[in-house]
């Protein structure tokens, strides 16, 4: 039976040495993380109210699609990359390996995607017909190769990215505010967002040439598929979890008017800023997590334990905080108490509950403990069982079917986690860990 931590076992695990070491690099990720928490909640009530829910919808639509591309570019390194670099801490050739091994292929889906980009501006009107905002906002992919921010949180050393990071998210916020007066505007939104984002890329760059004891090191082609076939589950379970998490965007928008998908897109946006005030915590806990398993495997299913005990519990706190205070925060979004945001926001407000213990079960805990394949199947089960009742939810609710399409599929992702866990004891039972 799941039960919450209590007082004073979290004091006491915050007092040794592993939970000090957790705080340390959560402080280092939480800056960044609260700025990135006050961006949407700062930028979404101003473009609201001047560009107005229509164009809002049409720029959430094209975000949401370039991050399909965007997917499919990082191809799972923002989880085996930082495993691969927490494993190999003090090892720089193998580091410079790994890095020019990711760089290479990384850069490669970026020509394949920009391919695939100009494909769909020839099949599909609505895309083609803002097909400026589609090719800004993919500039964005791009930045984010560059950050290399798998490789900042693999080596426990975020707080450079995340300072480069948070000044840019600063810069857009400032940017929006000061050009951003009229509907006309609005295709300078994926500008400033593809432009912050993309100094803040090359200045990672220039950072890790000057602290770290890096070389680019000439790939063979047998490396760069070992690279490709380790990081292919993680890859096709983001594609899959992409398929519940931001594709309901995209289905309602060939159902609904741009301003359906704007008030489903800005209450949406708002539960995933508050959600990502949990990633310092569970970005800290993944490589420490790796780790532990390789240094102390007798230990780690405790910390394991205590990790999920303790997501569950701040998550639970969040999502009815969040509940409750609905009508205010669509108040504050629009302007205006309206009915369908409000309802967007209560409905979606458990998803942060569900989505981090998925999270720490599925990513961290699962992938961790030889249970890929197990956490692909359930992420494409739900993936595809999202996007059948996405369609018949937004045919007869519009944006309120793809809030309740997103619930409904965090919700059963949970429990096909803790039934192949379950299932799979074996595999992470105290003799296989020490094998």
């Amino acid at each position: 039976m799941y039960q919450f931590p209590t007082l004073d076992e979290l004091k006491g695990f915050f007092s040794k040495k592993e939970g000090k070491s957790l705080l340390n690099n959560f402080t280092q990720f939480g800056v960044y993380q609260v700025i990135s928490y006050l961006a949407p909640l700062i930028t979404i009530p101003y473009l609201l109210r001047y560009i107005g829910v229509a164009k809002f919808g049409i720029i959430s639509f094209a975000m949401a699609l370039i991050y399909y591309f965007q997917i499919i570019v990082e191809y799972g390194f923002g989880i085996t990359g930082i495993q691969m670099i927490a494993q190999s801490k003090n090892d720089s050739r193998k580091q410079s390996e790994i890095v020019s091994n990711v760089l290479i292929i990384q850069v490669l889906l970026f020509g394949i995607c920009f391919l695939l980009l100009g494909i769909l501006f020839l099949l599909i009107p609505k895309i083609n017909n803002h097909k400026l905002i589609y090719l800004l906002y993919y500039g964005y992919v791009l930045a984010n190769i560059l950050l290399f921010t798998w490789f900042y949180v693999g080596v426990e050393k975020v707080k450079y990215v995340n300072i480069i990071s948070a000044v840019s998210k600063l810069f857009y916020i400032l940017l929006i505010i000061i050009f951003i007066k009229n509907e006309g505007d609005f295709v300078l939104v994926p500008i400033f967002y593809s432009g912050t984002t993309f100094l803040a890329g090359i200045i990672s760059i220039i950072i890790l040439r000057k602290k770290f004891t890096l070389r680019f090191l000439k790939p063979s082609r047998e490396i760069l598929k070992n690279y490709l076939k380790g990081g292919w589950h993680i890859f096709v379970s983001n594609i899959a979890m992409n398929l519940y998490r931001n594709t309901n965007i995209i289905i309602l928008g060939f159902f609904a008017s741009d301003a359906s998908v704007g008030i489903y897109s800005a209450g949406e946006k708002v539960v995933k800023a508050i959600q990502s005030t949990l990633s310092p915590i569970t970005q800290t806990l993944y490589p420490f997590i790796s780790r532990k398993k390789i240094e102390e495997p007798d230990k780690s299913i405790r910390y394991v334990s205590k990790m999920i005990r303790i997501m569950g519990l701040i998550g639970s706190i969040i999502s009815i905080l969040l509940f409750i205070f609905a009508a205010k925060i669509a108040y504050l979004l629009n302007g205006s108490d309206n009915p369908s945001m409000v309802l967007v926001i209560r409905i979606t407000s458990f998803v942060i509950l569900f989505g981090v213990l998925n999270f720490c079960i599925g990513i961290i805990f699962m992938t961790n403990y030889d249970m890929k394949k197990e956490f692909l199947k359930g992420v494409i089960i739900v993936g595809i069982f999202n996007v059948l009742i996405c369609i018949v939810l937004c045919h007869l609710f519009i944006e309120i079917g793809a809030a309740v399409a997103f619930l409904i599929s965090e919700f059963i992702l949970l429990l096909i986690l803790f039934y192949f866990i379950n299932r799979n004891r074996i595999k992470w039972s105290p003799k296989a860990i020490k094998q």
